[in-house]
């Protein structure tokens, strides 16, 4: 991130998105994301 984010707890300098489009063969369809902050969280 160019400037970081914090708190008096936490400093936030980076993050992994994640964003998901689905569609199915019945015709539905969805989109969504996921926002990690926490290495610990976030896996590889």
């Amino acid at each position: 991130m160019a400037r970081p984010l914090g708190t008096s707890a936490q400093t936030i300098d980076h993050a992994r998105l994640l964003l998901i489009d689905l569609d199915t063969n019945e015709g539905v369809s969805g989109r969504a994301y996921l926002f990690c902050y926490l290495q610990a969280a976030a896996a590889g």
